[in-house]
């Protein structure tokens, strides 16, 4: 819990409470238990899907807790800007529920200051979770983090850029398919902003 990581324990003092989604949720009729997610990937098998209970908050729009995806601390990636009041510690948590007809996701920044934070008496070992997941994927797979510098740029849509300069971008890209075929390197997704989590940058 105190490394940079994605998944795994998020640095919190045992007391502060747990950030919770109270907006409605879309409607699901199955999904995985998050100790059978993890159950199952320690045997390299996949879990088993379960029905959706009929009862209960989350299946009604109640709060439910987020998901804990992320923690940085700024002293392990670079360029990470500071949070207000000078925080070095981010938490991104993530409603496991979708929302609305368009299946949206809802996400929670925490800030903190990591010296502060570190020298808590006690830290929440088990956080709260939901019966049910959506999807096995949903819940991160543990991970350190070893960050590196990608320079990115923006999209070529819109504004993002100059329109004499985004034409020249799409004349491009439809000029390597046309030589190279459909796995031909387009600027999007190979030129632009590199696949993978990152941290800043343009986005997607």
């Amino acid at each position: 819990m105190r490394d940079s990581h994605v998944g795994g324990p998020m640095l919190w003092p045992y007391g502060d409470p747990w950030p919770v989604c109270s907006e409605p949720h879309q409607l699901e009729t199955g999904g995985y238990a998050p100790d059978e997610i993890r159950s199952a990937r320690a045997v390299g098998t996949w879990p088993e899907s379960r029905p959706w209970p009929r009862t209960g908050s989350s299946r009604e729009g109640g709060p439910a807790p987020f998901v804990g995806l992320a923690q940085f601390f700024r002293r392990d990636v670079p360029g990470l800007a500071p949070g207000p009041d000078n925080a070095d510690l981010v938490q991104l948590f993530r409603c496991p529920y979708t929302h609305m007809s368009h299946q949206e996701y809802r996400c929670h920044l925490r800030w903190r200051r990591a010296a502060e934070t570190e020298s808590a008496e006690r830290f929440l070992m088990s956080p709260p979770e939901v019966p049910l997941l959506r999807w096995e994927n949903e819940l991160p797979q543990p991970c350190v983090l070893h960050p590196e510098e990608v320079d990115t740029y923006p999209w070529a849509e819109g504004d993002t850029l100059p329109a004499p300069l985004i034409d020249l971008i799409d004349a491009w890209d439809d000029a390597q398919a046309a030589e190279h075929g459909p796995e031909a390197l387009n600027y999007p997704c190979d030129l632009s902003i590199p696949p993978g989590w990152r941290v800043g940058g343009y986005p997607s």
